[in-house]
């Protein structure tokens, strides 16, 4: 009698456990699409004649491999890897042409924030130095509650996230100081914002874009202050656009 093959209850490779011995270099969301991608490239290999059937399928069984163990070659040789959250800084100093102490109150009191940063849809205060951030991107919403972790009346106000309540960590701190020439205010921001692991891959996350928009949030900020008023381009008339004119125009607000 034949001997009956060994059974074996090791979990096979999957999306949720890679083969050993491979570093995972690939967030579980890039891997879905990756696997998704080269198993329809195989599909359509068996569909196709002559060399095409032999390029798709070696196109498709590359992305549906890269998919299975997690690990992309030509990231480990650029030492990127989209499985680790992405940390995005914003450094920036403007000066606003108000006293300090109304520029602070405006800053803290929430108001001007929602008027001016083109994503935010509500900041409630919970009180004992808590707040609730309501943001809408790309027809998502996300939340999170902020912290203050610390505070100097009318100079400074430091925050930060907190755990378990938030959809998006992040931590900064923001400084008020009387301009050199006694005219105006200049503001200092640093934000560190921790993006989630393969949302930069899939949807196009780009630190210059995520650093574009947030200068372009303080300039309302700003305007908001010295004008009374956010400009906009909205109802305006506007030329054709072809390729190789830009879309958007950023000005920096320092």
């Amino acid at each position: 009698m034949a001997d009956s093959p060994a059974r074996s209850d090791a979990a096979s490779p999957s999306l949720a456990h890679p083969i050993p011995g491979l570093p995972v270099n690939i967030s579980p969301a890039e891997r879905l699409v990756t696997t998704a991608v080269g198993a329809a490239l195989v599909g359509m290999g068996t569909q196709a004649r002559g060399g095409a059937r032999a390029a798709l399928a070696a196109v498709g069984g590359i992305l549906a491999a890269r998919g299975a163990t997690g690990f992309c070659p030509a990231y480990a040789a650029t030492s990127h890897s989209s499985a680790a959250p992405s940390v995005l800084t914003l450094d920036s100093a403007f000066t606003v042409n108000r006293p300090r102490g109304e520029v602070y109150a405006a800053w803290t009191g929430f108001d001007a924030l929602v008027r001016s940063m083109e994503h935010v849809e509500s900041i409630e205060d919970l009180g004992s130095g808590r707040s609730r951030w309501t943001v809408k991107a790309a027809g998502v919403t996300a939340s999170w509650v902020a912290q203050e972790t610390a505070h100097i009346d009318g100079r400074e106000t430091a925050f930060r996230t907190v755990e378990g309540e938030s959809d998006l960590e992040h931590a900064g701190r923001v400084t008020f100081e009387d301009a050199r020439d006694g005219v105006g205010t200049v503001v200092r921001v640093h934000w560190r914002f921790v993006v989630p692991p393969g949302v930069a891959t899939l949807a196009g996350f780009a630190d210059t874009a995520f650093e574009a928009g947030l200068r372009a949030d303080l300039y309302r900020f700003r305007a908001l202050l010295e004008a009374g008023e956010v400009p906009t381009t909205e109802g305006q008339p506007k030329g054709e656009w072809h390729i190789g004119r830009p879309a958007v125009f950023v000005t920096s607000p320092v």
